[in-house]
């Protein structure tokens, strides 16, 4: 993996990896779609806070586009591996808990 928008990934989750996840995020504004790898609030909140990021036609399942994956965030540069407080709150979002974070409408 190289620098650059890894890192500033890394970073930014790094900052979010508390028990406080979800109040974060919502304080934010940040809500998402269950089971979207490029519209939950991880995927929102790295496209709000990394300027690479910010282009929603980067983001995918394919090879070389931004997304969130299995306990990662895929980008083009490489992938960032979920801190743990992040990653189980991914986990609880697609099971459905963090309602208040769920898009409506």
């Amino acid at each position: 993996m190289s620098g650059g928008v890894v890192e500033e990934i890394r970073e930014l989750l790094a900052e979010y990896n508390t028990d406080g996840i979800a109040g974060r995020l919502a304080g934010l504004g940040l809500t998402g779609r269950v089971a979207d790898p490029c519209e939950c609030p991880i995927a929102r909140l790295v496209r709000a806070e990394v300027p690479a990021a910010r282009d929603r036609r980067l983001w995918g399942d394919e090879p070389g586009q931004f997304g969130i994956g299995l306990g990662r965030v895929y980008t083009p540069d490489g992938w960032v591996v979920l801190p743990p407080r992040v990653h189980w709150f991914v986990i609880e979002f697609d099971l459905g808990r963090h309602e208040v974070l769920h898009d409506r409408g």
